[in-house]
């Protein structure tokens, strides 16, 4: 005795089969049976599993007592179709909903399913499992009696199916049908696809909008199956389409009236409400003959391409009288405010010298300006390529991709709504041509999207807004003899919208000169790109990019820039994001922070100024590696108009060196300047003319260094070193790396010449400037030992004490609390000397090369493989040991070069020995970046003596049968061949000898023999038998 629940008879299970995403409804029977003597009652649920496909599930119960004894497989007969206009509202239902069961009864319960509309985690077009059970919860009433007193049981039934989407797609977005006479039948062709592996069936409804509200019963078009022709009419205008099928339609449309008639077609899913496709169907129908004397250029269609909404986009054609009398043409359109015609001149004189230089200012969609190709960032933050898959051009603007014209180019952003009232004004209606005449036609279109402006409102409205919409109308050319001529055009169209994230970042404590940064993404909700533009006014504020194209559907990362110059508590900037092609949604960034000063620069530029590349208290020294200085120079002017005298003290890794200063020499090195040498013309004193010809030799002598030394230091210095991806030429590699090293030499010998000295201590006078050298060594007892190889930021801090200033300056300064008055008590400021380093590590595969055996002078290659380790690009020389076995390898281009980050080289060299014996030579690889990483290679070989001749045996060294008193019948021919690379003399000697051998053993006498002996000059000797 108890109570259960079945689906039907003894089973526990209820199928779906195919369920489609989004699909009106599905129902199914539950039996809740109760054999207890007393009355149940249950709540009925979805599980987790369950509901993570369904958007809602919802129980009725069914008050039919025969239906408890049918079949549970079979569904209920066909749930509901919802339409566009319906509320789904009215079909909630809940989740859960608790049903009394009486006592030895049986009632039936109908389970709606509701799937989930958007699906997120599963294939859209490929079906796949999904399972979860229906739970029954006994709720049992509290009783005093503990007999009766029992715990709640749960039941439950298996619930499975396949589920996928329902997608179709036709293959067309409109149908025009061009003159037609009334009466007649006119037929054009589309495809309906279903993309999923799911069948369907879809309901064909059309709808004449030219009526006042729309009839669904449009005498006029009938549907027809193109292969087997059957009407569609007595299926109720139903189509079933199979899993990833197609069916082909055909529409018949027979006007009946003179007019011009426009229908929608709408294509519903009806497994998948939200996914309705629409066809627009224009016709012309008229009782006369078009004109035939008119010719146009487009045909019957014009293409506008892919446009920004509210933009007023030309396309030029050109209409020509091809008949014999002239032509009045009248020109209008369905759209009369959104199109508007005017004259053009012919292509090739269409612009004015004017006007092409305001066709280079603006910026068009496909071919920006080159002024600011070197600032556009298309954005890559996304893996996703930009999807270039459709039929139209992938950038959206133009025909088939090509370039389009300044008549395709959109208007310039500002004062569009002004410039398209212009338009209108200066539009055109009338258009006479003269028999054979052509004239040229702009035709102005201004898009628009039926959504809110400025992509307002909520996530869904701004999706819609920003994807591709169709839109098309109609040209009409009219003739006062003649019918009309349309042009059918066509566009997609969205709105430029982006939107930016955070909308206010506030930057906390920042100090004066130092840099903060943030970055603000930038979204593009778009199906075109979106051109961006950064608009602020401020010295501390500097945007990384001020112009961009984001692509379609995809994000940008601005990043800004903050550095303060003075004391603010309360700083705040606002930054616009310009929408160059949607002024209605420029977004305004809003940056605030608290500018604090604990380096104590604000009082330190009452008195001087560190002239460095960038306005922060950072002085950036580029990039280096372990024990090799990072070189770069700024300058400090007095800003007073006494002396000054500033200490500057570094940590150990710290070297600064001055430039000195020379009377008579410019203050900038390579200028011209007088010398301030005067030679004294007194010819009764030549012993102190001497002496100041010899002192003006020196000073001039000087002079020169001092103009070359260290003007081409400071030009060396402005090269900012890089990581090099590829070397195109031997040049290119070996110019990167005198690059690299020229700053070093040039210090070292402008240290030797004393140019320069090294100090920690400036004096300066009023209103000077003093040219410093910082050298930076990072060492590795800083750094972990794991990330050696690889970049990392290190800063090191240079403090600058004022020991002699203008201590009046401090009385006129509008000090804070934290500015202390007293000179005593003023802090040294902190300058921060940051650099990238890492350690430079330089490998050799193969430390032993061994060439064998081979002769004298002759040549081999081999190559020698060095390996970079490290992040930075290695810097590598061969040196050999300078002995006269080394010139016997000769290396060629690769004796100096770079190896770039994590990979490595080869360099060929030739060997060729001129010595004969053992060969071993060693060949030290030096990295000029580190002195202590030097790395060896040992080459060995034997040498083996060239041999200067060798004979060659041309005939039967067997002489036969030779007579005694005469000469062989067999002659032996010997070919002698000089080896060697200067000419020889040969010596050939005949000696004679007898031989046994077994076929003559029994005879008394051995047979003779002879011997060739052939000798060099060398005394070399080779015998032949």
């Amino acid at each position: 005795m108890g109570w259960r629940m079945t689906a039907g008879g003894s089973s526990t299970e209820i199928r779906l089969g195919e369920v489609a995403w989004g699909e009106p409804g599905i129902s199914r029977r539950i039996v809740i049976s109760n054999d207890q003597d007393r009355v149940l009652r249950v709540q009925l649920a979805g599980d987790l599993d369950l509901l993570a496909v369904a958007e809602r599930i919802d129980f009725e119960e069914i008050l039919e007592p025969d239906a408890v004894n049918a079949d549970a497989e079979e569904p209920v007969p066909d749930p509901p179709v919802f339409g566009e206009d319906e509320n789904l509202m009215f079909h909630e239902g809940l989740r859960d909903q608790l049903f009394t069961v009486p006592a030895h009864s049986n009632k039936l319960i109908l389970a709606k399913f509701q799937p989930l509309s958007s699906p997120d985690s599963v294939d859209k077009q490929e079906l796949v499992h999904f399972g979860g059970k229906i739970v029954a919860k006994e709720q049992v009433a509290e009783s005093t009696s503990e007999e009766n007193l029992e715990r709640s049981q749960e039941k439950f039934v298996e619930v499975s199916g396949r589920i996928c989407a329902s997608i179709i797609n036709a293959e067309v977005a409109q149908l025009m049908f061009n003159s037609c006479e009334p009466l007649k039948k006119y037929v054009k062709d589309f495809t309906v696809r279903n993309c999923s592996e799911i069948p369907t069936i879809v309901r064909l409804r059309s709808t004449n909008i030219n009526g006042e509200n729309g009839s669904d019963e449009n005498p006029e078009l009938q549907y027809s199956d193109y292969e087997t022709g059957a009407s569609l009419a007595a299926q109720g205008a139903r189509i079933e389409l199979g899993n990833f099928s197609h069916k082909r339609l055909r529409v018949i449309f027979q006007p009946l009236k003179v007019g011009e008639v426009e229908y929608v077609l709408d294509i519903n899913n009806t497994r998948n409400i939200q996914n309705t496709q629409s066809i627009r169907i224009f016709a012309t129908v008229t009782v006369d003959t078009p004109i035939t004397g008119l010719e146009i250029s487009c045909g019957d269609e014009l293409d506008f391409g892919d446009r920004y909404a509210f933009h007023p986009y030309p396309k030029k054609i050109w209409l020509r009288n091809i008949h014999d009398e002239p032509l009045a043409i009248r020109m209008s359109s369905d759209v009369p405010s959104h199109v508007a015609y005017e004259l053009a001149m012919r292509e090739e004189d269409e612009s004015t010298p004017s006007q092409r230089l305001a066709s280079i200012s603006d910026l068009s969609p496909t071919s920006p300006a080159t002024t600011r190709q070197s600032t556009l960032q298309v954005l890559t933050s996304s893996a996703r390529p930009v999807d270039q898959g459709s039929s139209r051009s992938a950038s959206g603007f133009g025909d088939n991709g090509a370039r389009t014209s300044k008549e395709e180019s959109p208007d310039s952003v500002e004062g569009t709504e002004e410039k398209w009232q212009s338009y209108k004004r200066n539009s055109i209606e009338e258009l006479s041509l003269n028999p054979g005449q052509t004239k040229w036609l702009r035709i102005w279109f201004l898009p628009t999207v039926n959504t809110a402006e400025g992509g307002s409102g909520s996530r869904s409205t701004v999706l819609k807004s920003g994807t591709l919409q169709n839109k098309s109308f109609r040209l009409l050319f009219r003739s006062s003899t003649y019918v009309s001529k349309t042009i059918y055009c066509r566009s997609r169209v969205c709105e430029s919208i982006v939107k930016i994230s955070p909308k206010e970042v506030n930057l906390g404590d920042c100090n004066v000169q130092a840099q903060s940064s943030t970055v603000v993404r930038i979204f593009n909700y778009s199906d075109l790109p979106a051109f961006i533009s950064v608009n602020y006014v401020s010295k501390c504020v500097t945007a990384a990019v001020r112009d961009m194209v984001i692509a379609k559907r995809q994000w940008y990362d601005l990043l800004l820039n903050y550095v303060p110059r003075k004391v603010n508590p309360e700083y705040e900037k606002q930054i616009t994001i310009v929408n160059s092609r949607n002024r209605k949604n420029d977004s305004v960034f809003v940056l605030r922070a608290n500018v604090v000063d604990r380096n104590k620069v604000s009082v330190h530029a009452l008195f001087y100024k560190i002239l460095a590349p960038t306005p922060t208290n950072e002085v950036d020294m580029g990039m280096t590696v372990e024990g090799y200085p990072a070189i770069t120079t700024f300058q400090v002017r007095n800003i007073t108009t006494r002396r000054l005298k500033l200490s500057l003290v570094g940590s150990a890794q710290v070297a600064l060196f001055v430039l000195k200063s020379f009377p008579g020499m410019s203050s900038r090195p390579g200028g011209e300047a007088s010398r301030g040498v005067s030679t004294r013309k007194n010819t009764s004193q030549s012993s102190a003319t001497d002496q100041q010809t010899q002192s003006d030799n020196g000073k001039a002598e000087q002079f020169v260094m001092y103009n070359t030394i260290i003007a081409d230091l400071l030009e060396s210095l402005k090269y900012v070193a890089s990581i090099p991806t590829y070397f195109a030429q031997a040049d290119a590699e070996r110019s990167y790396l005198d690059k690299r090293l020229k700053p070093m030499v040039l210090l070292k010998q402008a240290s030797a010449y004393g140019l320069i000295e090294k100090t920690s201590e400036v004096l300066l006078s009023g209103e000077e400037t003093s040219t410093l050298f910082a050298c930076f060594t990072p060492v590795a007892h800083k750094w972990e030992t794991g990330h050696r190889a690889r970049f990392r930021p290190i800063e090191e801090k240079l403090y600058v004490r004022l020991v002699e200033f203008d201590e009046t300056r401090l009385s006129s300064h509008k000090t804070r609390e934290e500015f202390p008055l007293d000179a005593a008590q003023i802090a040294p400021r902190e300058l921060t000397l940051s650099v990238l380093a890492c350690r430079s590590e330089l490998e050799v595969a193969q430390k032993v090369l061994n060439f064998g055996k081979l002769r004298l002078n002759e040549r081999r290659a081999k190559s020698i493989v060095v390996q970079n380790k490290a992040e930075a690009p290695l810097l590598y020389g061969i040196q050999k040991s300078g002995s006269v076995a080394s010139g016997d390898l000769r290396f060629d281009v690769g004796k100096f070069g770079v190896v770039r980050p994590y990979s490595s080289k080869e360099i060929h060299f030739v060997f060729s020995p001129s010595l004969a014996g053992f060969y071993e030579e060693v060949i030290t690889i030096n990295n000029f970046l580190d002195i202590r990483d030097v790395q060896s290679v040992k080459i060995k070989a034997v040498v083996l003596k060239r041999r200067n001749f060798h004979l060659e045996v041309l005939s039967k060294t067997d002489f036969g049968r030779v007579p005694s008193n005469g000469p062989s019948e067999e002659v032996l021919r010997v070919k002698i061949t000089n080896d060697s690379d200067k000419p020889r003399k040969f010596a050939a000697e005949v000696g004679f000898r007898s031989v046994q051998t077994e076929a003559n053993a029994s005879n008394e006498a051995p047979l003779p023999s002879c011997i060739l002996y052939v000798e060099d000059q060398a005394q070399q000797m080779e015998s032949l038998p």
